[in-house]
């Protein structure tokens, strides 16, 4: 059995920001159980986002929340992202 850690399911999360994984697709592509996955998750709570699968509410799913946590601590963010957006600019 391989050991895991948070950080490596937060890289997954982040490489993929656009994409919602279920607890058993992130075990299954980092090769781990399900319930080290499911730990892991628990404990990363403030840095993903969590939603009820539409078609079977018993299953989560996960992505990751780098974006709604900038917003939180600082509202401005929104204001300049908006501002860039409209004139063609990105911030990285």
């Amino acid at each position: 059995m391989i050991r895991i850690s948070q950080s490596e399911i937060e890289e997954l999360l982040k490489k993929n920001k656009s994409e919602w994984f279920t607890t058993k697709k992130i075990a299954d592509i980092l090769e781990i159980n399900e319930s080290s996955c499911s730990n892991n998750l628990k404990r990363m709570g403030g840095s993903i986002r969590r939603r009820i699968n539409q078609d079977d509410s018993r299953i989560g799913e996960y992505s990751y929340k780098e974006h709604e946590t900038m917003l939180r601590r600082n509202p401005n963010i929104e204001r300049l992202l908006m501002e860039d957006k409209e004139n063609g600019n990105t911030r990285r």
